[in-house]
C-alpha cells in the first residue's frame, strides 16, 4: 500500500481523537457536579417536577452466590446483597434512598444491579438485574426483572428470564439481562433486552454493515464512506495498469474527489 494511502487512516485518527479531547474539555468546563456519592450510576430519570431519580447497579455484598462470568461463562464465586440503590435527588442536590435492589460484585469488579428507570401516572419503574441458565434454573428475586416502586418496596411486575427461556433463538445461550426502558407512546413500558450497550466505532461499523448491503457486499452511506473512491490496482508492477491507475487517480484528485489508491501487490481482498 502507498505512503499516501496509510497517511489518510493517520490524519483520520488524529482528527478523531483532536476533536474528541476537545469536546471533553469544553464539556468539563461547562459541567457542574450535582450530587456524588453514588456506585456506579446507570439510571437517570427527572420527573414533571424537576425531582432526579438515579439508580445505581450498587456494590455486591457479604453473600456469596455461585454465578457465571459475564464474559467467559465460566462459573465463579460472586458477592450478592441489596445494595443497588433507587435515590432521589431534590433540586438542591439533597438525596433520599427510596428503596435497594440485589447487586452482585464479580471476581472482575463488575457490579451488575439496578439499570434504567421510567415513570408511568407517577410510579417509577426500574430494570433490575441479570441472570444466566448457568445459575439456576429459576433467578433469585429481583434478577432479570422488571420493579415498580411502591411505598418503599420493590415489586415485580414482570421476569424477563421467564420470557428468554420462551422466546430464546439459539437455545444454547439463555440469559437475560434487561438494560432499557422507556414509555412508549401507547403509554406501556417497553423493555430492551441488552445484547451491547455503548456506541464505539466497533459497535458502529457492524450496524451500519448490516443495515447497508446487498448480494454484493458493504455499501457505504456517503455520511461514513472513508472515500468517495478506491482505486485498487489489479496487476501491480505492470506497467500499462500502473500508469492507467496513476492516470486515473490524479484525475480524480484535480476533480476534487476523495480518492484512496492501493497499489499493493496484493490479491482483491487481503
Amino acid at each position: 500500500m502507498t505512503k499516501r494511502f496509510s497517511r489518510v487512516y493517520l490524519v483520520l485518527v488524529l482528527s478523531a481523537v483532536i476533536s474528541l479531547v476537545g469536546a471533553t474539555q469544553a464539556f468539563a468546563q461547562q459541567s457542574k457536579t450535582f450530587a456524588a456519592g453514588l456506585n456506579a450510576p446507570m439510571g437517570v430519570l427527572v420527573d414533571d417536577h424537576g425531582v432526579v431519580w438515579v439508580v445505581d447497579s450498587g456494590i455486591g455484598g457479604e453473600e456469596d452466590m455461585a454465578f457465571p462470568d459475564p464474559d467467559t461463562g465460566v462459573m465463579s464465586t460472586v458477592k450478592y446483597g441489596e445494595t443497588s440503590r433507587i435515590i432521589r435527588f431534590d433540586r438542591d442536590g439533597n438525596q433520599t434512598e427510596v428503596a435497594t435492589l440485589p447487586s452482585i460484585r464479580t471476581a472482575s469488579g463488575e457490579t451488575l444491579g439496578g439499570g434504567r428507570l421510567a415513570m408511568v401516572d407517577g410510579t417509577v419503574y426500574v430494570t433490575s438485574g441479570t441472570w444466566r441458565i448457568e445459575a439456576g434454573e429459576t433467578p433469585s428475586t429481583h434478577m432479570s426483572s422488571i420493579v415498580k416502586i411502591v411505598d418503599g418496596q420493590a415489586h415485580e411486575v414482570v421476569n424477563t428470564f421467564d420470557i428468554e427461556r420462551k422466546e430464546n433463538p439459539d437455545g444454547f445461550l439463555v440469559d437475560s439481562n434487561p438494560f432499557g426502558l422507556v414509555m412508549g407512546p401507547d403509554g406501556k413500558e417497553h423493555a430492551v433486552h441488552m445484547g451491547s450497550y455503548g456506541i464505539g466505532p466497533t459497535r458502529l461499523v457492524p450496524a451500519i454493515i448490516e443495515a447497508s448491503h446487498d448480494e454484493n457486499g458493504i455499501i457505504w452511506p456517503d455520511g461514513v464512506a472513508p472515500f468517495d473512491i478506491i482505486i485498487i490496482n489489479m496487476k501491480a508492477g505492470d506497467e500499462a495498469c500502473d500508469a492507467a491507475c496513476e492516470k486515473l487517480y490524479g484525475e480524480l484528485l484535480a476533480a476534487g474527489r476523495d480518492v484512496a489508491y492501493d497499489d499493493r501487490n496484493e490479491r482483491a481482498g487481503a
